[in-house]
């Protein structure tokens, strides 16, 4: 069972605008997010994060099975649980010069990854190949 629950896929990068927004103003009114969107005035916040999420998905099914490119940005989704890995501005427990990661339900942008090279042969653009040092 631990071997299932470490796999990921990788996704395009996600839009999380409207979700952003709906943190910020939980945050700052200090009331759920459910009884905000029982809140007509609110209602149309809710109404962009469905349309964004709807997005999210019909962009993932666009490009399921392309391949990663180095400079493409992505998001690795784990397939046991739905999460996405999220790098927090925190420092990591077993290392203070290094971020702390996680699972995250919605991470927002804290799960954007940018594919880099390691080594100064490849460049942004090319296939990322099985074995590349990332």
């Amino acid at each position: 069972r631990f071997a299932s629950e470490c796999v990921f896929e990788v996704r395009q990068q996600h839009n999380y605008a409207a979700a952003k927004q709906i943190r910020a103003l939980v945050e700052s009114v200090g009331r759920s997010a459910l009884e905000l969107a029982a809140d007509p005035a609110h209602r149309r916040l809710f109404e962009d994060r469905e349309r964004e999420r709807e997005a999210n998905a019909a962009a993932f099914e666009r490009t399921a099975g392309r391949e990663v490119r180095y400079g493409q940005v992505i998001q690795l989704r784990n397939a046991y649980s739905g999460a996405l890995l999220a790098v927090t501005r925190r420092s990591a427990h077993v290392s203070k010069d290094a971020r702390r990661v996680t699972l995250e339900a919605e991470p927002g942008e804290a799960a954007w990854l940018r594919i880099t090279p390691r080594l100064r042969i490849h460049a942004e653009g090319q296939r990322v190949q099985l074995g590349d040092p990332l």
